[in-house]
């Protein structure tokens, strides 16, 4: 199965998105030429022989739609929400095997705060939501990577991008966001997801969509690749950028006269982006601290929305 997905995953990502399929001499690659088919080679014996989509824990159903579990978030302020907020027996009994098996898996103790209330027994309830916990209006956002791989991919694909474009390009998408476990035993740290192909606006919405937020964030404050806001300016841009926007745009507040290429900066979509944390203020040190220096306060969770109102 592995060997059948290779030319449409990491195969993908090494030839297209890396340029490594290609190389010229006009063109800047990760290796010298000479190891770019071997390098590509040793990738793909890992992944047929290493990479497996099972894990250690079980899937979650929303509607149709299976849904791994990563454990990333604090799992002390989640538990079951079903549409009529009663706490299904059913729903109550899934999420808590689920909590229990991943404390136990990291070696947590199942603590007071962790039970889960099993409530009214709702028949018929198949579904599995969630809810936070707490109410995390004022809570600080901070930011783990700069943004602009989505612009930094189009201008390589257009043979534009810059030999320190492309190191920029290497540098963020082969960096790991190793600082997510720290985060997640951070009692001050409430929400947790990475910026992917939604683009930062697509996922902070999320978050305030679950929320019941809105998100203020400072476009100043955001950190940007260089080289991509150059690009940006230019009119270079991904098309899923620009759908979306065209999916999202209308939940987000941007002040008159926004440029377009920030605009294009919001919904640029990232490959492996930056963890998107949501923290109360006096988490803000240590959650930075976790990333040692690369993170950016961006903004902050206030009442009202579900929206994101850029300044």
């Amino acid at each position: 199965m592995n060997r059948a997905l290779w030319p449409s995953t990491w195969g993908y990502y090494l030839e297209q998105m890396m340029g490594l399929g290609d190389f010229n001499g006009a063109q800047p690659g990760a290796f010298p030429e000479a190891e770019i088919d071997a390098n590509v080679e040793y990738a793909r014996r890992h992944f047929v022989d290493h990479v497996r989509a099972g894990g250690p824990l079980p899937t979650l159903r929303a509607g149709k739609q299976p849904y791994g579990i990563l454990p990333v978030t604090a799992l002390d302020l989640w538990g079951a929400m079903p549409e009529d907020g009663k706490l299904g027996y059913k729903d109550a009994a899934v999420v808590g095997l689920v909590v229990e098996e991943v404390r136990q898996r990291r070696g947590q103790r199942l603590g007071d705060r962790g039970r889960l209330d099993d409530g009214a027994v709702a028949e018929g309830a198949g579904e599995v939501g969630f809810r936070q916990a707490r109410n995390i209006s004022g809570d600080a956002l901070v930011l783990g990577k700069p943004l602009g791989i989505g612009i930094l991919s189009a201008a390589l694909k257009k043979g534009k991008l810059s030999a320190a474009g492309y190191a920029e390009m290497v540098k963020w998408t082969t960096r790991l966001n190793t600082a997510g476990q720290t985060l997640a035993d951070m009692a001050g740290v409430h929400a947790l997801t990475d910026i992917t192909g939604f683009g930062l606006a697509g996922h902070l919405l999320e978050i305030c969509r679950g929320s019941h937020l809105t998100a203020q964030v400072s476009f100043d404050d955001l950190p940007l690749i260089a080289e991509a806001a150059q690009w940006a300016r230019q009119g270079v841009a991904t098309g899923a950028s620009e759908r979306n926007w065209k999916g999202y745009g209308h939940e987000v507040e941007l002040p008159p006269g926004f440029p377009e290429w920030q605009r294009t900066l919001l919904s640029d979509p990232q490959t492996s982006g930056g963890l998107l944390v949501a923290c109360s203020p006096d988490a803000v040190a240590p959650v930075l601290g976790a990333f040692q220096g690369e993170a950016r306060r961006i903004g902050t969770l206030r009442e009202g929305g579900p929206g994101l109102v850029v300044t």
